[in-house]
């Protein structure tokens, strides 16, 4: 497990690599608010990781929509492995800046996918038991 943090101007990296988990949580946590506190822009590769624990689904989940609300841009760069890839667009936060990922590159996820930011929604009356 590796977590590296580089800042340029206003724009903030953090390469993962390896195994992510609750192990790496509290380190994962303190790069996630210095990148948010100092950025317009949080560029994270993951390419390298091999796996994710839901600790670090929810740390991920939790600094997506923290950028979300400060107006600060996610960007994945670099490829992001299949099985991450998929761990991600379950968690809803799968809105990397891959032209061959199947997702979009403007923040609006494809069908299917969730979007924290999105209201929850009545049934409609006529499904009503």
């Amino acid at each position: 497990m590796a977590i590296t943090f580089e800042r340029d101007g206003t724009s903030s990296r953090i390469r993962l690599t390896g195994v992510i988990d609750v192990a790496a949580a509290e380190e994962l946590k303190d790069v996630f608010l210095e990148a948010l506190g100092s950025s317009q822009e949080l560029h994270l590769v993951v390419a390298e990781v091999t796996y994710l624990d839901v600790t670090a689904v929810q740390l991920l989940w939790a600094a997506r929509r923290e950028a979300s609300t400060q107006g600060v841009a996610w960007i994945f760069e670099d490829a992001v492995p299949e099985e991450v890839l998929s761990t991600l667009s379950r968690a809803g936060l799968a809105q990397p800046a891959l032209p061959d990922s199947g997702l979009t590159n403007s923040g609006v996820p494809q069908a299917g996918l969730h979007d924290p930011d999105a209201s929850v929604q009545a049934p409609p009356e006529s499904c009503s038991a």
